[in-house]
């Protein structure tokens, strides 16, 4: 019985430390008109779409950052856990659009469940890292586990939780309708120096280490880091209609322009995550 107990106060010191990421990386979301808007206009499909590939990452998310230790424990337990975290994130986006007076008695069933799908994508993800943020002493499970897919998935879920508050806005769209084909090179060449020296020159605690040759690390790291930064940049655009009607030429530059912040996200994934 005594252990029965601890389980269940730890299943609800974790849903609360849950609760806490999720406003963390959702409350800044939930203030924005830009979401507000999204979830209201995007086609229903793209906002399903976006909440089932949220899933499995949470379900990776949880297995080694989650919010209760994940030694031995099955898939179906991760499973289980992601969508718990999914629920917290549910719940707290809604509590939090309660509070800042984004839901109101005017909305139609069909603006709401927009509104709540939208917001709790980013909330969900708090909710599943939240161990890694507020417990001291953890990350034993992502360090132990290591290499290189590993890195490269730091990388993808680093860029979608930087890159998501920014994709939405009008600003991704004006700035790379001012980017030339010339600045738009030098910026991705910006950005993957970047992500190289969060991640491998600046000596930040938690940074990679490696003794492989500086361009093996460069190539096999970084410029495949950025173009996953890329990949997960032009999901983002498309999801949130930002690529609806534009060329290909300004779709890239958007998805280059993005990837600033969402390089560097990727680049300091490893270090807070």
């Amino acid at each position: 019985m005594g252990s029965d107990q601890a389980q269940a106060h730890e299943l609800g010191r974790g849903a609360a430390r849950a609760g806490a990421g999720a406003l963390l990386l959702g409350l800044p979301l939930v203030m924005t008109m830009e979401m507000w808007e999204l979830g209201v206009v995007l086609p229903p499909l793209r906002l399903a779409g976006l909440v089932l590939l949220s899933l499995p990452v949470l379900v990776v998310l949880v297995r080694y950052l989650g919010f209760r230790d994940g030694k031995g424990l099955g898939l179906a337990d991760h499973v289980a856990d992601a969508l718990v975290a999914f629920g917290i994130g549910v719940a707290t986006s809604l509590a939090a659009m309660l509070v800042v007076g984004v839901l109101d008695g005017g909305r139609t069933v069909r603006e709401l469940a927009g509104l709540v799908a939208i917001q709790s994508v980013p909330a969900s993800m708090g909710a599943a890292i939240a161990r890694s943020h507020f417990v001291a002493g953890t990350g034993g499970d992502q360090r132990q586990l290591g290499g290189y897919r590993y890195e490269l998935l730091l990388m993808a879920v680093g860029c979608a939780l930087l890159a998501f508050s920014v994709a939405p806005t009008a600003e991704v769209v004006l700035l790379a309708g001012r980017v030339g084909a010339l600045q738009g090179a030098l910026v991705a060449v910006a950005s993957m120096a970047g992500l190289h020296a969060i991640v491998y020159s600046l000596g930040f605690r938690g940074q990679h280490r490696s003794d492989a040759p500086f361009w093996s690390v460069f190539l096999g790291y970084t410029v495949v880091g950025y173009v996953i930064t890329l990949a997960v940049c032009l999901a983002l655009l498309w999801t949130f209609g930002q690529t609806d009607g534009a060329g290909v030429r300004l779709v890239l530059v958007e998805a280059v322009v993005l990837a600033v912040p969402g390089s560097f996200g990727a680049g300091a994934a490893r270090l807070v995550l």
